[in-house]
């Protein structure tokens, strides 16, 4: 391979070797690194996503996913080439990205505490900085209080829950940036209501043994009941000890105390933990899908209740609980229900009341040899059917036939039909339909 460089006497950027050929990070982290260094201060391009947004912009379809450029920014903060740290403007949250072309200790401040109490000012440090406050017409880059040196932004670090969230590593969110803003908004809030700054630190630090914390925090902290329920230990886990002793964090810059072990990492590493059991992915709002066995496509707080049947959400993914055996009815007939209710008459004949059975249904019923016969003659003929000869016993002009001979009970069809054709004789009309004589 042949190398040939050119004399360059401006717009140029000095990069050490190291960056390029280190094998830990990524080639897109890479080529994002020498693209941030190559830029001056307060370039406004300096997150993961108005990265990609600007990517997409200038390549279209040909630039690389939005969640790659996420994890190429995570490897840059584990690999110490970048420090993020949220701040608190007025009202506004910003997101201070501090830059380095040599490797720091990974989440170390952005005061120089990876090197020997040795700072320079020249081209091996930019300081890039995202603002998502309000800003008013200036585009020249942020105010004179906002170009403070990194020392002095670290000495402007409150020691309130603003610690606590730079303490939530960055491998445990989807977006670190986007949801660390949105939990200091949520602390915004409950501070506004009236919680006091401890029961705030202590909604921050329990997370311990949590793969993915942000949907816990994000439920307990979505309101001021929420939060009063947690410190009460009625929500989640719960606080297991007194909230007012959970406040163990140190004050920025004094470190522990004597006795005072620090608190364990943040819940597993999952790159560490292959057999690490999985977790729902959760939005913003705490909610995932396949939850609920009877919605699985409707987003719930896992462990809660679904939105649409009430019924209790899985805390994990997994096999849906079997559902208990339950005793399956018999099939109701139309039939039954209409006895039930009233609506079919019972029929009367001679005084005598014919029952009828709910679980008979009429094509079940079997014709008798007369009925038989008559229908036959009908059909063959083509004329009217043979008039109902009268009985025999009583005289009675169709009279319906002895049940008890039969061994049965009438159902409803053949009852009724009894009572008509005993109504036909007696007026003087045939089974036929056509007048009869006397």
């Amino acid at each position: 391979m042949k190398v040939v460089r050119s004399h360059h006497e401006a717009n140029y950027t000095i990069i050490p070797n190291s960056i390029i050929r280190d094998g830990r990070l990524s080639r897109l982290a890479r080529s994002i690194l020498i693209e941030l260094l190559s830029n001056p201060s307060h370039w406004p391009h300096a997150t993961a996503e108005k990265t990609w947004a600007w990517d997409r912009q200038q390549r279209g379809d040909r630039a690389d996913g939005r969640l790659a450029y996420m994890r190429a920014f995570n490897e840059l903060v584990d690999a110490g080439y970048m420090f993020r740290e949220i701040q608190r403007r007025g009202t506004a949250l910003v997101t201070l990205v501090t830059v380095y072309d040599t490797p720091r200790t990974p989440r170390c401040g952005p005061d120089g505490s990876g090197r020997s109490g040795r700072e320079k000012s020249g081209p091996d440090r930019t300081n890039t900085r995202s603002t998502d406050g309000r800003r008013k017409g200036n585009e020249g880059g942020p105010s004179g209080s906002e170009t403070s040196t990194p020392k002095g932004a670290a000495a402007e670090r409150r020691d309130g829950f603003w610690d606590l969230l730079a303490r939530i590593p960055d491998w445990l969110l989807l977006s670190p940036e986007a949801d660390r803003a949105t939990l200091g908004r949520k602390a915004v809030s409950l501070l506004r209501q009236g919680l006091s700054a401890d029961q705030l630190r202590a909604l921050l630090s329990c997370v311990e043994g949590l793969g993915r914390p942000f949907g816990a925090l994000l439920r307990r902290m979505a309101n001021l009941k929420n939060a009063l329920a947690f410190l009460d230990g009625k929500l989640g886990r719960g606080v297991h000890r007194p909230w007012g002793s959970s406040a163990v964090w140190p004050e920025p810059g004094r470190g522990f105390a004597e006795g005072a072990a620090e608190p364990a990492p943040m819940g597993p590493d999952p790159r560490g933990a292959v057999d690490a059991p999985p977790r729902f992915v959760v939005d913003v709002n705490g909610a995932a899908v396949r939850t609920c066995p009877e919605h699985p496509t409707v987003r719930n707080v896992p462990g809660g209740c679904c939105a649409l049947c009430a019924g209790p959400c899985l805390s994990e993914p997994g096999p849906w609980p079997a559902k208990a055996d339950q005793a399956t009815p018999g099939p109701v007939s139309g039939r039954s229900l209409q006895l039930e209710a009233g609506l079919v008459p019972v029929p009367r004949t001679n005084g005598v009341t014919f029952l009828a059975d709910a679980g008979e249904s009429p094509d079940d019923e079997e014709l008798y040899p007369d009925q038989l016969e008559r229908m036959h003659h009908s059909l063959g003929q083509g004329r009217q059917s043979p008039p109902v000869q009268d009985d025999a016993d009583t005289g009675a002009p169709g009279a319906p036939p002895d049940w008890a001979k039969v061994g049965r009970e009438p159902g409803v069809a053949r009852a009724g039909a009894a009572l008509a054709r005993q109504a036909l004789a007696r007026t003087g009309v045939t089974t036929g339909g056509g007048p009869g004589g006397g």
